[in-house]
């Protein structure tokens, strides 16, 4: 439970206000509609149709794919960097990082807060620790991001 708590507080919390740094001053040449932020502040701009394809699709990823990446880069990967000693959880973190690819401004928040779950995989050799806390906070996320679109689809005036 601490690592999902860890896992919210800092990459969303903590780092947000970095993240929007990073977005304004190093990012800002990607178009605006590239930000997941400014997609959920501008709900209202899509259609009803859109919106309830777009929860579908969140929802049929929600599991699979952080018990894909937890199985790769925990399960896999970890435990042959064991030539790396306890350095080893570090790299895994930053290389899980990089993997996304097309948030790059959440690096940093994304390192420090899979940082302690990570050591304590490695730690533990347990990977199912990973697999419950991923999938964890991915389904909380999720889930306040269809409250969000829900609240606007069903209780928002016409």
């Amino acid at each position: 439970m601490t690592c999902v708590i860890w896992l919210f507080v800092i990459p969303f919390v903590v780092f947000a206000p970095l993240d929007d740094y990073l977005i304004e001053n190093v990012f800002s040449w990607l178009p605006d509609w590239f930000f997941q932020a400014r997609f959920m502040e501008n709900l209202g701009q899509y259609s009803t149709a859109s919106l309830l394809l777009m929860l579908i699709l969140l929802w049929v990823v929600a599991v699979p794919g952080p018990l894909t990446e937890e199985l790769y880069y925990r399960g896999y990967l970890l435990p042959r960097m064991s030539r790396l000693g306890k350095w080893a959880p570090l790299v895994n973190a930053v290389l899980f990082s990089l993997y996304h690819f097309a948030i790059p401004w959440q690096n940093p928040g994304r390192i420090i807060g899979f940082l302690p779950m990570t050591y304590a995989v490695w730690w533990k050799k347990n990977v199912r620790l990973g697999i419950i806390v991923h999938c964890g906070v991915i389904v909380i996320s999720f889930l306040l991001q269809t409250l969000g679109i829900v609240a606007l689809l069903f209780l928002s005036p016409a």
